[in-house]
């Protein structure tokens, strides 16, 4: 398997991106697209005490489109 193989395999698992630019023009436009999208992501946490009984909740996350030309990819 090659290496561009694996890492689109890690990515794509993890839910990232693998990009490979092949000059310094189209390593800024990836740092472009890098950037817009790291502005416009929305992390959720929250903070829980297991010592009750051990288990982890179960979360439910639902992302509405319905009234949005935006695309959304939930990871």
């Amino acid at each position: 398997m090659r290496v561009q193989d694996r890492l689109n395999r890690l990515a794509d698992v993890t839910g990232g991106s693998a990009y490979y630019p092949s000059s310094a023009s189209e390593m800024a436009e990836v740092f472009d697209q890098i950037a817009l999208e790291l502005r416009h992501q929305y992390s959720i946490g929250y903070r829980l005490n297991l010592t009750t009984d051990d288990k982890w909740p179960k979360i439910r996350v639902k992302v509405d489109q319905a009234n949005s030309s935006s695309h959304y990819r939930v990871h």
